[in-house]
């Protein structure tokens, strides 16, 4: 499926500007204004474990999300580090690094 069919899949399920995580293509709840399109698409190529992505579940750290999820993915040639709660609602999204690109 292509990323702006995946998007519009996600963006109906909308309730108002609230995602309730009912699709299984991203269980995730968040709200419509947290996140940007293409963080969206990010959000679902990693739980769909689409590329190299890398999830940890409570690893201790203080920065992260106390009983939640830390997930690593690269999306295009960036690296992002997506926090979860425990209870699969979204909690941040930050880009860690760009790429070179690769010839």
């Amino acid at each position: 499926m292509k990323d702006h069919q995946l998007l519009d899949i996600i963006m109906e399920s909308l309730e108002g500007e609230y995602y309730n995580g009912e699709n299984e293509l991203l269980p995730w709840t968040f709200w419509a204004d947290e996140l940007t399109p293409t963080e969206v698409l990010i959000l679902i190529k990693a739980w769909n474990g689409e590329g190299k992505v890398w999830s940890f579940a409570d690893c201790k750290n203080e920065d992260s999300v106390k009983n939640g999820y830390t997930y690593i993915s690269e999306y295009q040639r960036g690296i992002y580090r997506i926090e979860i709660t425990a209870n699969m609602g979204f909690h941040s999204i930050e880009k860690l690094c760009q790429l070179e690109p690769q010839f």
